[in-house]
C-alpha cells in the first residue's frame, strides 16, 4: 500500500469555436454542418472541410452571411438553406 490516494483521471471533453461568434463551446453544444457537393448546407458527412455553429448564431445576419460565402450562394438562397434546415424542424 504505497500509493494509497486514488488517482482520478481528468476527463477533457473537447473544446470548438462558433464560426460566428467566436465562442467556444463544448463540442456535443455545436452543430457541425458542411456545404454539399450540389451547394447546399447539410450536417457533416465525415468527410470534407466542415465548421460549427452555436444554437445562439443559427437566426443571425452574420450566419447567412457566412452561408453565402462558404457555399457560393446569393444570401436569399443561404436563407432558404438555414430556413429548411433541421435545427428548425
Amino acid at each position: 500500500m504505497k500509493n494509497e490516494k486514488c488517482k482520478m483521471k481528468s476527463v477533457k471533453k473537447p473544446v470548438r469555436m462558433c464560426v460566428v461568434c467566436r465562442n467556444r463551446f463544448f463540442q456535443n453544444e455545436l452543430f457541425r454542418l458542411q456545404c454539399g457537393g450540389n451547394k447546399e448546407l447539410i450536417t457533416f458527412r465525415g468527410t470534407g472541410r466542415s465548421f460549427y455553429v452555436c444554437k445562439e448564431c443559427t437566426g443571425s445576419k452574420k450566419f447567412v452571411n457566412y452561408i453565402a460565402k462558404k457555399c457560393g450562394v446569393d444570401k436569399e438562397k443561404a436563407k432558404l438553406f438555414i430556413l429548411h434546415f433541421s435545427f428548425y424542424t
